[in-house]
């Protein structure tokens, strides 16, 4: 019973002994002083840089284009008859210099029409002589003179001016003027049978071929000038701010890799297209002939748009959230707020918000914020 007791009693106070040991190691570990922890410090990051320098900057504004004949002309029968062989084939792409015929309308009946009424007016004329030479013999020469030099198969040149009243009542009288006018009349619509080309091109189009019957108002073909075209190019209605008439533009193959010529902005539309929201700017192009340049080719047109004043072009990359900037002050960024007037391929023109000489964060940085540390990498401004 004793030794029971006895063996109760060493459990307890080992236990006792163990729970003051944890006690007083507790006690004396919260007696030591913890040393200062030291704060953490982020190392400056290495950053491009650059000095702002404030001047003017020009816009870039790429856009493609169509290329088309500034003179278009369709071909349309004034007079009824068959058509008839020109000096050119009547085939689409057949080529023409200024001054062929491209094709005709049969014309003898008008030719025959006109030959008759020439002789109309010289028989009027032939009738009036006698009695001008002896009442106007001063006015008798001209007439004399303007008969002698008549020519059935040549253009009707214009009457003597009368020199006074009663000369007028003689042509009257005889029928002279309205000869004459009858004549003039049937000489325009003679040349209607006959297209002559007005300058170098080719025909783009046919609607008819050769020996077949025109009707007055028929679409017989379609021809385009050659030597003269143009770019109808659409920009945005935020785009055509920028450019005006008489700018410089430079024009480049479909790729936009070769640079074929310089042109001119000829004209900007007024009209906005209501689906695509662009506005048809058109530029003369110099030389297609030499270039190789077709109806219906693409091309890129480059435009040197109105300079920016007082702004300054950096990298778009160095754009955050479309309108915030870093600067570098004491090696540490602050954040800016800036305008920008337009975003260039690649680089963005800020036009309000900078100072000149500022330092200026040029990269995309991950995670900046206001007061980062920062040092300028070597050659950076």
């Amino acid at each position: 019973m004793l030794k029971q007791i006895w063996d109760r009693k060493t459990i307890v106070y080992g236990i006792l002994i163990i729970v003051f040991s944890i006690v007083g190691m507790n006690f004396l570990a919260n007696m030591k002083k913890t040393p200062p922890r030291k704060a953490f410090e982020i190392p400056p990051k290495l950053v491009e840089t650059v000095k702002v320098n404030l001047s003017n900057n020009f816009p870039k504004v790429e856009a493609f284009g169509r290329a088309t004949s500034t003179e278009p002309v369709m071909l349309i029968a004034e007079v009824g008859g068959k058509i008839e062989k020109g000096k050119v084939d009547l085939k689409e792409g057949a080529r023409f210099k200024k001054g062929d015929l491209i094709f005709k309308v049969d014309e003898r009946q008008t030719k025959y029409d006109l030959l008759s009424k020439r002789n109309d007016l010289l028989n009027s004329i032939s009738q009036m002589l006698p009695e001008l030479q002896l009442d106007l013999p001063k006015s008798y020469s001209n007439w004399q003179k303007y008969f002698d030099n008549f020519d059935l198969n040549a253009e009707t040149s214009e009457l003597p001016k009368t020199q006074n009243p009663k000369e007028t009542i003689f042509l009257v009288r005889y029928g002279v003027l309205k000869n004459f006018y009858a004549v003039k009349k049937l000489e325009i619509l003679f040349e209607k049978h006959f297209f002559k080309a007005e300058f170098d091109g080719e025909i783009s189009e046919v609607f008819t071929n050769t020996f077949s019957t025109a009707r007055v108002g028929s679409q017989i073909a379609k021809i385009i000038r050659s030597d003269k075209f143009e770019l109808e190019v659409p920009l945005s209605t935020e785009e055509i701010i920028w450019v005006e008439r008489n700018q410089e533009v430079e024009i480049f193959d479909s790729r936009g890799s070769v640079f074929l010529t310089s042109g001119k902005i000829k004209r900007v539309s007024k009209k906005v297209n209501l689906n695509e929201q662009t506005i048809n700017v058109f530029l003369e192009v110099r030389n297609p002939n030499e270039l190789n340049i077709f109806q219906g080719d693409f091309l890129l047109a480059k435009f040197k748009g109105k300079p920016i004043e007082n702004s300054f072009e950096i990298p778009r990359k160095a754009i955050y959230n479309d309108k915030f900037v870093y600067l570098v002050n004491e090696n540490k960024l602050q954040k800016r707020e800036v305008e920008i007037a337009k975003f260039n391929k690649g680089t963005a023109i800020i036009s309000n918000g900078l100072e000149g000489n500022e330092i200026l964060l040029t990269e995309a940085l991950q995670n900046a914020y206001e007061n980062f540390p920062v040092r300028l990498a070597k050659g950076s401004e």
